[in-house]
Order: structure tokens, then sequence, then C-alpha cells
């Protein structure tokens, strides 16, 4: 047993109350509750509460509850992936109250752990999105989605004088939580949101940007290159919704033109939370280091002439006058955000190099699978998503086996006759889809794991980056300049070996396919 928690509680007793309230000059708490509060707005009943529990007794109530909920395998992506935190960040970061109990400090100053473990997450931002510029973090992906459109909406018509630019094209294969977030703050500012796909974006006098997402909702890498230039000559901006850890193995948005690229890190050992809480990212070019959202942490020295950190840039009205904020974005996720960046630096620029790879490789041997079970693919390229179409048969089979897998397969986006799947790298992956390739991941067995011919090669051959992005601070070489880095990567093709495990050869031997699989297995 455990003493009552109002014992523990410090409060006011009886002796305080009595003083207070002489001092105020009524002599009960209920003539004070009846000369302060109108009695039309009062409750004239009791509130119906349960008994009250003891600290102990409703954590068991907690647990309780928690024991009804059922844990699934959730393979519907869309933002949200699998992903492993590492023990070192768990213990030590996310379990340890000197870093979660604390928001971004007000007095960042004084904070100079926190700070650097910050500027550790826009460093490996900007190094993965190739832009110059990140800040330290937002809420979601979506808020930084809207914060984009905000930011150039008021760039672009800032010296208007006549009819304003009030359009903003979202491509369709933009994940929908970022489009209904979009959409919501769009609202109010009146600016007309535009979807379709994004071969048919309107690059007109009104449309001041363009959102695309990068890969696809849908798993296809698309190559817009051509659609930024146009854009461009137009003075319409880029927004590109990026998954950051494909950037590891794409070429980042930054090399071919983006304005701003926005997205969410929580595959970077975040747990998905049932859909939140995750830290967004936003990058954007040097251009807009006055309007971006958010804080940015910078290096200074101190009044002893050493090296130290502070919050370099703050648009927020509440850190600077009102008619100078150019957002009013509060929030972000400073212990998630350090999460993510630890993992960066946990891993490495090749560790991440080989989760990417990795993470491809077995979305492409699954889509061999699905193409061997009869199944239809859609996907031209992906990185870790699959798009499948299947028939009305297909479709019910597929249900049915839900209900005898619920464990082990669910939450598929079943959109018509279309399934989404997104395929992160684990073996209970393959179980439900093919029980050759289950018992070959257990085994480290030879199976025949021909890729359909339409994938082909997976990473659409153009966009195939060269090296890790992340040269800079996670390789101790912090002083490295923009222009060294992208050297780095101009000079850095794919090798070969790795370029072919991206190819389906059709001419290839089932013998020769079933070693290389043995091959990338290990």
């Amino acid at each position: 047993m455990q003493a009552p928690f109002r014992t523990r509680h410090i409060g006011i007793n009886d002796r305080d109350l009595a003083t207070m309230l002489e001092l105020i000059g009524v002599p009960t708490l209920d003539q004070l509750m009846d000369e302060t509060i109108p009695q039309d707005i009062r409750l004239e009943r009791p509130l119906q509460l349960p008994a009250a529990l003891s600290e102990y007794n409703y954590l068991h109530h907690l647990e309780s509850i928690a024991a009804k909920n059922n844990v699934l395998k959730s393979l519907i992506g869309q933002g949200f992936y699998g992903t492993v935190t590492p023990s070192p960040i768990l213990r030590n970061i996310f379990q340890n109250p000197g870093w979660y109990t604390q928001y971004t400090p007000y007095q960042a100053e004084i904070s100079q752990g926190r700070l650097e473990a910050l500027l550790n997450f826009q460093t490996m931002v900007t190094d993965l999105t190739g832009m110059s510029l990140a800040n330290a973090s937002l809420l979601d992906e979506g808020t930084a989605a809207a914060e984009a459109m905000l930011m150039f909406h008021a760039h672009k018509n800032r010296r208007a004088k006549g009819e304003t630019a009030d359009v903003l094209y979202v491509a369709d294969d933009v994940f929908a939580t970022t489009t209904e977030v979009v959409k919501g703050r769009a609202l109010p500012q009146n600016i007309t949101v535009k979807v379709g796909p994004w071969e048919e974006a309107t690059l007109d006098e009104q449309t001041f940007a363009v959102l695309i997402q990068y890969p696809g909702s849908q798993g296809h890498i698309h190559d817009y290159r051509d659609l930024v230039q146009a854009a461009h000559e137009k003075d319409i901006y880029v927004i590109v919704a990026a998954d950051l850890l494909s950037l590891a193995v794409l070429v980042p948005p930054g090399e071919w033109g983006a304005d701003a690229v926005i997205g969410n890190t929580q595959r970077f050992g975040v747990p998905m939370g049932a859909g939140g809480p995750h830290a967004a990212y936003f990058a954007t070019r040097e251009d807009f280091k006055r309007q971006i959202p958010g804080r940015i942490i910078g290096v200074s020295i101190d009044e002893k002439g050493k090296t130290a950190l502070r919050m370099a840039l703050q648009t927020r009205e509440q850190h600077i006058k009102r008619e100078k904020a150019t957002s009013n974005i509060c929030t972000a996720q400073a212990l998630l955000a350090i999460m993510a960046g630890m993992y960066g630096v946990y891993h490495g620029p090749e560790g991440l190099r080989q989760i990417a790879t990795t993470i491809h490789q077995m979305t492409w041997a699954l889509a061999g699978q699905l193409y061997a079970a009869g199944l239809e693919v859609v996907n031209k390229s992906c990185f870790d998503t699959l798009t499948i179409k299947v028939t009305p048969d297909q479709r019910l089979a597929i249900l049915d086996f839900f209900f005898l897998y619920p464990l082990e397969m669910f939450a598929m986006a079943l959109a018509q006759l279309e399934i989404v799947v997104a395929a992160i790298a684990t073996s209970l992956f393959f179980e439900p889809i093919h029980s050759e390739i289950a018992q070959a991941e257990r085994d480290r067995l030879v199976v025949d794991h021909r890729s359909p011919p339409n994938i082909r090669p997976c990473l659409v051959e153009s966009l195939v980056f060269g090296e890790p992005y992340l040269h800079a601070s996670l390789l101790g070489s912090r002083g490295a300049s923009r222009k060294t880095l992208v050297a780095v990567a101009d000079t850095s093709p794919l090798r070969s070996r790795d370029r072919t495990a991206c190819i389906f050869d059709p001419d290839r031997s089932v013998e020769q396919e079933n070693r290389r699989f043995e091959f990338l297995c290990r």
C-alpha cells in the first residue's frame, strides 16, 4: 500500500485556505465561487465522475484499456514506415529526461548540447536534400508543405501592384494527408489549390508554386527536371515533398532545381506512433533565409572568442516585431528531430546508403514474387512502394487472406482495384506473399525471384545518386563547403555492381539470378 496522492500533493492546507479567504473577505470557498462565477453558466448538478483511484490502480486501469488494442503490421506507407530505433538512441536520448522534458529552449544559448544536436539535424537535412539551408524541424510533413506554400505565396506577391498569383498546383500523387493540410491552410489565405497529374501542371500567371512528391504516393519515381525548368522560366516556385531516406540513393531535389524540400524524418529511427508525432524537415535556398519558418541554429563566437551555437533566425512574431514576422509557426519537434539527427550520426553515410539499398532490393524482390504469382505490378520505377492492379477475384482473395493472417499483413490501401504496398526491409513482409521466399529468407536458400519486365530498372537510372550525401558533419569535416559536397557527388558514379543489382535482365538464366539474389541477401 501507499499513501493517498493528496498527502503528497504540493498545495494549500486548511490553515492556508482560511488565511486566504480572510484576506479576500469571504467566509467560504463556495461563497467566493458564488460571487465570482455567474449563476447562468454554472452546472447545477455534481459532475458524474467515477470513484477516485490510487496512482497504482489508475496505471493498471490504463494498462487494461491499452490491452484492448491490436498492434498490427501496417504496410500502407504514405509517409509512415516501420523503422528500428538504435538502442543507444533509445536509452540515452528518448528515455533520458534531460532530453525528453524540454522544448526548444527560449534561452537557447545556455543549452549548447541541444543546439549542437539540432545543428546536426539541420546539416543532415541539407546534405541529403542538396539544399543550402534547413530549419530545426517543424510539426509534420503536412505543416511543412503548408508553410512552404505560405512562404512562396508571400514572396511571389510582395511587390505585386495588380492581380496577385494565388494558385498552388498540387500533384495528385502527393500524400493525401499533406494535400488536405495544404487545402485547410490555403482557405483563409484565399489561395486556390488545384490538384492534378504533375505532367499537366498549369504554369500560368495565376500560379505561384507547384507541389510534387518524390517518390510519389504510389511508388513511382518521376524525373521532374523538365517541369522544374519550365516552372522557373515563368517565375514559379517548386516545392518537393521528399522521402529523406530515399535521397541516399536518388539524386537530391536540390541538384535538379527545387526551391524548397520538405518531408518527414519518421523513418530515421522514430517509431510510427499511430501516426505521430514525427519531426518534419524544411530545407530551402539561401535566397529565402529571412522567410523560412521555424528556427535556425547557427554557429557564432562567444565573448571570449570561442565557437558557440545560438538561435540565428526566428521568424515568428513572438521573437521579432510582429510586422516583420513571416510565420506564426511555433511548434517544432526538438526531441524527435534530435533522434533523427542522431540516427544519421549513428549509421553514418555508408550505413544510410546500405539501409536504403536493402529496402529497395527487397522491394524489387517482392515485385518479382508478385509478378510470378500472376499479379500486375503497375510501377515502372520504385524505391520502396509498389502499386498492384488486381482483378475483383484477386481482391476478394487478398481480403480473405487478411482474415487468416491479420497480424502478419494488414492495412494495404485498397483503392478500388489497386493496392499500394510499402515494402520495408523485414523478412515478415515476404511470408504472406510467397511461402518459398519466406523460407529462403530464413534459411538463405536460393529461389527464383525474377522481377516483372516492366520494372527495369527499379530506380530511374538518370536519378540514381552516386554516393551518400552525408559528407560534412557526419564525417568530421564540418568545414566542408557546399561546393565541395557537390563536387564529391558529381565525381562519384554508382558502382557498376550496384547499378546492375537494380536491373532485371530477362536474358540471365535462373541460376544466375539465384546467385545474384544469394549475394544480395548476405
